[in-house]
């Protein structure tokens, strides 16, 4: 109860600093027929659609300044209140008897962006009726795609090729788009650290008649390090006979390029202890002569590792060592290009996954069996290309070269 009563005296004095701070302030426009009372993203929506008209920016919206806005109320012709979803300040300001628009006029779910509120302010003063729907517009495909050179895609492109041979289970990072166009080499992916007890129960659970597939669990360095270790100490506890690819490009690329207790900085960036994957593994039971450190963008090297393991009785780790292409410790080489005359539009190289590969022609042909075969002629964007040089490892015809040398 003493708990409850000093909250209730901390609304009332939030109250108060809510009507008098500056962080909810008025930005002055000549266009008085509408304004707008909006927050956060909803007021550069605003600002961008109406730059002429008053608006009273919420930097402390809740409790909500009923005085403040009653009294910018009275310099304009029509109070609209710009929120997404709920009604939160609308409800407030017409509980205190404030008239004001709203759902009346603007969608109650999806997405606010500057045409939806521009929609909603010509229902409010033309009588229009606003249409939520964007209409039969052709939008061009843009799946999610790694990044150009990512250190990720080597290990899924050799995984592609073993997901007859092989469980492959997913977990939470940017690795989780393996599961998509071209490599398909995910089975499941569930939550952050899943991968490591999924593959474990898939392990003891199966039947004998499944002892020939393999078990393989992919994860990262910071979900290994935040969700991942319990499981891998599980793995060994109880005789999992698993292949753990451990994906460390030294960094937590998915959410931003944060530093974690692998990449040898603080949250700060200053120097820290790092994390020695291989010796981690050591102590969470795992066999020294099961734990791999390997070179992803090595591809032959990578698939024949990964080969070897999964044929082993027991957990096994690879551990891949390079870095996110986005941070500062990524080396960038000089770039690839196609020779067109070359190129035989055998494909192998958009397996890799490369988002600076494209298309430039396709065409189908009967081959010597009679059996029709899709060929694609592609080009290489020099500016993105990272020189990696993944793709040129899969050109069968040697049509990939240096740009500089070209």
């Amino acid at each position: 109860k003493e708990r409850q009563k000093f909250q209730f005296e901390r609304d009332d004095q939030l109250a108060i600093f809510s009507e008098q701070t500056s962080w909810n302030c008025v930005i002055e426009g000549d266009d008085r027929k509408v304004g707008f009372v909006a927050s956060g993203p909803t007021f550069m929506h605003v600002s961008e659609a109406f730059p002429d008209s008053p608006i009273l920016k919420l930097g402390f919206s809740h409790p909500v300044p009923i005085e403040k806005i009653r009294a910018f109320a009275d310099t304009v012709d029509n109070l609209l209140v710009v929120e997404e979803t709920e009604p939160l300040v609308e409800n407030a300001l017409k509980a205190a008897g404030v008239f004001c628009h709203g759902k009346d006029v603007l969608p109650r779910c999806g997405e606010l962006q500057p045409h939806v509120v521009a929609k909603g302010v010509d229902l409010l003063l033309n009588g229009e009726k606003a249409d939520d729907e964007a209409g039969d517009v052709a939008i061009f495909p843009r799946p999610p795609t790694m990044c150009v050179g990512c250190p990720h895609l080597p290990p899924y492109y050799c995984l592609s090729k073993l997901t007859k041979k092989a469980t492959i289970v997913g977990d939470i990072g940017c690795y989780t788009l393996g599961a998509g166009h071209p490599w398909r080499a995910l089975d499941t992916t569930i939550s952050m650290g899943a991968s490591m007890g999924m593959a474990l129960g898939m392990d003891l659970g199966r039947v004998e008649a499944d002892r020939d597939k393999a078990i393989v669990s992919v994860i990262g360095d910071s979900t290994f390090l935040h969700m991942g270790m319990q499981g891998l100490l599980e793995m060994n506890y109880n005789h999992g006979n698993v292949t753990v690819l451990l994906l460390d490009n030294s960094t937590t690329g998915m959410t931003g390029g944060q530093d974690h207790a692998g990449t040898g900085q603080d949250i700060y960036g200053a120097e820290a202890p790092k994390v020695d994957f291989e010796k981690l593994c050591e102590a969470l039971g795992v066999n020294p002569e099961r734990i791999h450190v390997v070179d992803p963008y090595e591809m032959p090297s990578l698939y024949k590792l990964i080969k070897q393991e999964i044929a082993q009785p027991e957990t096994s780790v690879i551990i891949t060592n390079q870095p996110c292409v986005l941070i500062d410790r990524f080396e960038r080489k000089p770039a690839f290009k196609v020779v067109e005359e070359e190129c035989t539009g055998c494909a192998n190289c958009l397996k890799v996954g490369c988002p600076a590969i494209s298309v430039t022609r396709r065409d189908t042909e009967t081959s010597k069996s009679g059996r029709e075969v899709e060929k694609a002629w592609v080009k290489i964007d020099t500016a993105a290309c990272t020189g990696c040089d993944l793709c040129q490892q899969t050109c069968a015809p040697n049509a990939i070269v240096l740009a500089q040398e070209a």
